[in-house]
């Protein structure tokens, strides 16, 4: 049996998704909207000619803000995204009861749980930390985005298929307050 393929590929808040074959990739992109793809055209010699954009078969926007404030950060943006759910600025993967770094609410199902869960390999690609905001809306389930040492653990938990990212020094057993080496955890079930 081949299994299905779910990878998100972030670039830290437009959400593109591209269904090849029944796998499934995300790219997320900082700050672009629709708007910003506009202005791309109009920079072009020929504002008429393709972008990398025209070429993808499917398109999805998604409104990611807050569960109470039309403004929101990666947090909240990534727990809407990859949860289908509205919560707190800060909070990630869990419901809007949950209090930025004082209350837990109920984790919410994320996108890694769900494909894990139907088969599919998984995988994460980012140019900024693994444990940031944005990357870790994908797997991890807690009140403060801030606490990027836990997230690693919980990364760690999530059994992710393919990881590429910075942030080593939340894994380092010389940088955690746990001294858990997490390089290590993660050799043993051969992930790299």
């Amino acid at each position: 049996m081949v299994k299905k393929i779910f990878f998100v590929i972030l670039s830290i808040t437009l959400f593109f998704i591209s269904v090849f074959n029944e796998n499934l990739i995300v790219i997320i992109t900082d700050g672009m909207s629709f708007d910003a793809l506009s202005i791309i055209r109009k920079l072009k010699t020929d504002p008429r000619g393709e972008i990398s954009f025209d070429r993808f078969s499917q398109i999805f926007y998604c409104e990611t803000s807050a569960d109470k404030t039309y403004i929101t950060d990666s947090a909240a943006s990534a727990t809407a995204i990859f949860t289908g759910y509205k919560t707190n600025n800060g909070v990630l993967g869990m419901d809007n009861t949950t209090i930025f770094n004082k209350k837990d609410g109920m984790k919410q199902e994320n996108i890694i749980e769900f494909c894990h869960k139907n088969n599919y390999l998984t995988g994460i690609i980012t140019n900024t930390r693994i444990t940031h905001a944005t990357p870790a809306g994908t797997y991890a389930h807690i009140n403060s985005r801030n606490k990027e040492y836990d997230i690693a653990l919980q990364l760690l938990q999530s059994n992710i298929d393919l990881i590429m990212g910075g942030g080593l020094k939340y894994f380092l057993k010389n940088n955690r307050f746990d001294k858990k080496d997490l390089i290590a955890e993660f050799q043993k079930k051969d992930i790299q």
